[in-house]
């Protein structure tokens, strides 16, 4: 699947990453959400994680297949 900028997403794996803030190793877990902030060549994207108040605990190079767009609204159904 392809991803764009600033589309909401979530984690399908467990990745180890860095707080940003406090500099401790912290899990993403599966379904952790994030936005993508840009590709990174063809081979990744630069995905932000924030709390609710917007403030970045974490932003890392993730792999489109450990990714999951979020859908706020239904697809039709084609006929």
């Amino acid at each position: 699947m392809e991803f764009h900028e600033y589309d909401v997403v979530a984690l399908t794996i467990a990745i180890p990453a860095v707080h940003k803030a406090t500099g401790q190793p912290i899990l993403l877990q599966p379904g952790q959400v994030g936005t993508i902030l840009m590709q990174l060549g063809e081979q990744a994207y630069l995905v932000d994680f924030a709390d609710p108040q917007g403030v970045t605990y974490a932003m890392e190079s993730i792999l489109p297949t450990q990714l999951m767009q979020l859908h706020y609204e239904p697809a039709p159904i084609a006929a």
